[in-house]
């Protein structure tokens, strides 16, 4: 079914962050096994540092990052204040 016929349901089923119950939140993999059941897909964007926008959920890179191992810069690591 087309995106904009969807809209005409009553209710919209939409995978959060992809199917995250299955694959990593916010990997293509997660957003391409959305594509059925679901009828849109949630994300959060964000821009780094250069102004790259980035798919990131968290205010932070912690927890789904190896962020703390590449860098020695303390806690709390936010995106914007990283390039791509």
């Amino acid at each position: 079914m087309h995106f904009y016929s969807k809209l005409k349901k009553t209710h919209l089923l939409a995978a959060h962050r992809g199917f995250r119950a299955l694959y990593p939140e916010n990997t293509l993999r997660a957003f391409e096994a959305s594509k059925e059941p679901f009828d849109c897909i949630e994300l959060d964007i964000q821009p780094s540092r250069d102004g790259t926008l980035m798919v990131l959920h968290d205010e932070t890179m912690e927890r789904t990052t190896d962020i703390d191992a590449r860098t020695p810069m303390p806690r709390p690591h936010h995106l914007y204040e990283y390039d791509l």
